[in-house]
């Protein structure tokens, strides 16, 4: 099983990845890959050592904010050709020594460039065939989510983390932006490599992602649409009626996952604006 991730910046997937790969049973003593657990492979890393290799640069925390997001586009394509190349050879040597051995491959489909402010695609889909991958997962996450993690050292906007109101809400905009390109240049390349596309946010179980990815052709798919307007509205009301249905969804939630691949609504939940009604009076 070789399944692509794609998501944008701040997502961090490759660290969820390998959490996921050391803690979940199926991964553990008597779980089905305890002898072949999952290898996270990402195209960055790849990136970043054919950088480091042809410019002799030292590796910093910022080195793609600094460095490689400030290459013209063509350079960039043949870093990711470079790495993508590697990937591949990476890949057939896990196949050689262990067929069933799962591999997940980490990349973007839609890069921002630091220098020109736009987005850009590197992929190359030759080379994508190359990876012989079964499906396609993006990986989602809530906006302000993935604005903190981009406010820390490394991330784009650490070093504008004091701004303006309108700039931020600018910012959120642009990542609502990002996240929509980013999912339809994956969706593209599952069209292309015909493959199966699944988008799924990052606050999902991980038995919902083991199933997505290990028995996609056994289990059926549902969204799980339950009441969230209402619980709230309960729960301002200090309400025992709010607590009563969050804990029957839960039940729900539990019966549903062993039985099919459930997604849930609330593991996006960008709807935190709150009012301060009080500086009004």
């Amino acid at each position: 099983m070789t399944v692509i991730f794609t998501g944008i910046s701040g997502i961090n997937i490759a660290e969820s990845l390998n959490k996921f790969a050391s803690e979940y049973k199926e991964f553990k003593p008597g779980g089905q890959f305890y002898d072949a657990n999952p290898i996270i492979l990402k195209i960055d890393t790849e990136i970043e050592k054919a950088f480091l290799q042809k410019t002799g640069h030292p590796s910093l925390k910022r080195l793609w904010i600094n460095k490689i997001l400030l290459l013209p586009y063509k350079d960039l394509k043949v870093y990711w050709s470079v790495a993508a190349d590697e990937l591949i050879k990476q890949i057939n040597s896990i196949r050689a020594k262990n067929l069933n051995r799962p591999v997940f491959i980490n990349l973007h489909s839609c890069y921002f460039h630091n220098r020109t402010q736009e987005y850009l695609s590197l992929l190359d889909l030759s080379l994508l065939k190359g990876f012989k991958a079964d499906l396609i997962v993006t990986i989602i996450d809530d906006i302000y989510d993935i604005h903190h993690r981009l406010n820390n050292l490394g991330g784009i906007y650490h070093d504008y983390s004091s701004t303006t109101q309108t700039a931020m809400i600018l910012r959120y905009f642009s990542l609502l932006d990002w996240r929509s390109k980013e999912t339809m240049m994956s969706k593209f390349l599952s069209d292309e490599l015909k493959k199966p596309h699944y988008v799924l946010a990052a606050k999902h179980s991980y038995t919902t992602l083991y199933n997505l990815i290990f028995k996609h052709n056994e289990l059926k798919r549902a969204y799980l649409s339950h009441p969230i307007t209402e619980v709230r509205r309960l729960e301002k009301e200090v309400s025992p009626m709010a607590n009563q249905i969050k804990n029957e969804i839960a039940s729900l939630e539990e019966a549903f996952t062993s039985m099919m691949t459930v997604f849930l609504p609330t593991t996006i939940d960008e709807y935190r604006i709150q009012t301060d009604v009080s500086k009004d009076a």
